[in-house]
């Protein structure tokens, strides 16, 4: 499924990409990475233009989408040169009018922490994919490969055991190769790539989540993407992560993790249960100490009241004073 984006008319909107080695998978850095969006029938809208730096190899550029641009789909290209070899993605956006909630709009919070997520998860975002047969269509020039949302990397096509360079259009979104001309028959097209298990929009269900969680119960929290506060990011880091190795490990409880990582599948998924049982203790942990950091606490106030010769005083008031802020 590709990784449609949402954003409204009149708004701030921000756009990511992220460069990586193929098949190691590691982030690095790019020095043109560019971003670029186009309307209908192909017209310009803004770009190409540089984005901006956030951590290695992770990149996003503020579009601040004009009013007056009309409702529909758009078409962003990142492009950039990894290791000498220039790549290009391209991925859609639907924009809708001035004034309608998107609900999946990104502001710059959202970016730094999606930038922090993908930190986290590390290689679940670099999935390797190493000489693998794509499937053909019936007009010999479209190849499908099993996974999407491939990343921004020196990917690496081949037909009948050589590599080819120019001659088709990758669909980094669908894990789609289109060829200039078909192929013939006989002709066998492999690939080999890395791709990210989730989607922009699930790293942000992921920390939305984390956020509700922290909110919930006493003394009843209301922060926001938005509004958390920055000495805060680490604990919903903890929370979102885990989250998303226990949606990996359904799901490749039924997509057989043997496709990707063969006799060391096993092993794999060992690993991530154990990381994952470890971020949800230490999830835990740094909730009830944010918890407790918001409770007020008492202080005690030495107040002598003076009476009347064989009256008694007391000496000690109890006053609370809020410790929230």
């Amino acid at each position: 499924m590709a990784d449609v984006l949402y954003f409204t008319a009149g708004e701030l909107a921000a756009l990511t990409a992220q460069f990586v080695t193929s098949p190691a998978g590691q982030p690095i850095d790019v020095p043109d990475a560019s971003v670029q969006v186009f309307g209908s029938g192909g017209s310009n809208v803004i770009g190409p233009v540089a984005m901006t730096q956030i951590v290695t190899g992770f990149y996003f550029y503020d579009w601040i989408i004009p009013n007056s641009l009309p409702e529909g789909a758009y078409t962003v290209r990142y492009t950039g040169t990894v290791l000498g070899v220039p790549t290009a993605a391209t991925s859609s956006v639907q924009v809708f009018p001035p004034g309608t909630p998107s609900g999946l709009t990104m502001t710059p919070q959202q970016v730094a922490l999606v930038a922090g997520l993908e930190t986290y998860l590390g290689c679940m975002q670099a999935i390797p994919v190493v000489s693998e047969l794509a499937r053909r269509n019936v007009t010999m020039q479209e190849f499908q490969f099993t996974f999407p949302r491939w990343n921004l990397g020196n990917h690496t096509i081949f037909v009948n055991k050589e590599e080819v360079l120019t001659g088709f259009t990758m669909d980094f979104d669908n894990g789609r190769v289109r060829f200039d001309s078909p192929m013939i028959p006989s002709d066998i097209v492999r690939g080999t790539y890395t791709f990210r298990f989730f989607s922009t929009t699930d790293l942000l269900r992921f920390i939305n989540d984390a956020i509700n969680n922290l909110n919930a119960g006493p003394p009843l929290l209301s922060y926001t993407p938005e509004t958390l506060p920055t000495q805060f990011f680490g604990v919903i880091m903890q929370g979102a992560a885990a989250l998303a190795i226990q949606k990996l490990l359904m799901c490749w409880s039924i997509q057989q993790v043997r496709k990707i990582f063969g006799d060391d599948a096993p092993e794999v998924r060992s690993n991530w249960e154990s990381l994952k049982k470890n971020y949800e203790e230490q999830w835990k942990d740094l909730r009830a100490q944010a918890k407790i950091s918001r409770y007020p606490t008492p202080a005690a106030i030495v107040a002598p009241e003076y009476t009347l010769p064989g009256g008694r005083s007391r000496w000690f008031r109890y006053l609370f004073s809020s410790s929230i802020g």
